[in-house]
């Protein structure tokens, strides 16, 4: 059935605050958030404009996707080596 958790393999727990724990969430949501919102809302104006609804809106969703995976993942690569060097 379930599987003993194999504690060998999991990090040691940092001593983050919680107001820097909720900071990181925070930067992750707008990382997430502004991107989407701006390409969606530029998508719509396009669409609109020029009477290609749905394509620019999905375009700007799509390219609004990969943006906010590079720019989750710098934050997060960067907040891993800052906790890895206060080991």
């Amino acid at each position: 059935m379930d599987e003993p958790l194999d504690t060998t393999r999991m990090p040691e727990p940092q001593n983050v605050s919680q107001w820097q724990a909720v900071g990181f969430v925070t930067e992750l949501l707008i990382a997430i958030a502004v991107p989407t919102t701006l390409l969606a809302l530029g998508g719509r104006w396009v669409d609109e404009k020029y009477g290609t609804a749905p394509w620019a809106t999905l375009a700007g969703l799509i390219v609004s996707l990969a943006i906010s995976f590079v720019l989750v993942k710098r934050r997060v690569k960067s907040m891993a080596a800052r906790l890895s060097s206060k080991r």
